[in-house]
């Protein structure tokens, strides 16, 4: 009778051990398939971790060209200067990542001349209100400001000194 007794307990062990073993597979197998194989200096078909490290770098670069398509199509509908500016820092970003890449370069010289002629127009319009109102201190700091963008540094410092004569409390 004590046999029989000492089999049971040793099969509820057994048992125990397997239903964890079993558990611990689950597990492994469920983490492999979820999160997948780690990765090795070579892959299966020769290729180095690099290459495949490259190909996602051109997935993150097309990425940053489609939102720069997206703020410059806002931009062209709102006409706000913000998104103009987002565009361009997104087609820097994607040309880091694939310097080589004419689409990103033909989008970033687009762009800006899109934001060479909007300067140019922003600088007319404040020059109309300047005309209109040369007392306007803060026209003559914009107008400056405009200037700069432009790199026409005499005159944005001839703007900036006008906006500091008009305004004394600078």
């Amino acid at each position: 009778m004590k046999l029989t007794h000492n089999l049971r307990i040793f099969s509820r062990i057994q048992v125990s051990l397997m239903v964890r073993v079993f558990v611990i597979l689950v597990i492994v197998v469920s983490s492999i398939l979820v999160f997948g194989l780690p990765r090795h200096s070579q892959s299966n078909s020769g290729e180095s971790t690099s290459t495949i490290m490259g190909a996602k770098d051109l997935n993150d670069s097309n990425l940053h060209l489609k939102e720069a398509i997206e703020h410059s199509q806002n931009f062209a509908n709102n006409g706000q200067e913000g998104e103009l500016a987002a565009a361009l820092s997104e087609i820097q970003i994607a040309l880091q990542l694939e310097p080589n890449n004419p689409y990103a370069a033909g989008l970033l010289s687009t762009l800006d001349e899109k934001n060479s002629h909007e300067i140019i127009d922003q600088i007319s319009k404040t020059r109309e209100i300047l005309h209109i109102r040369p007392d306007y201190a803060a026209a003559w700091l914009r107008l400056s400001v405009l200037y700069q963008k432009t790199q026409e540094d005499e005159l944005a410092n001839q703007a900036l000194e006008t906006a500091k004569k008009l305004n004394l409390g600078w």
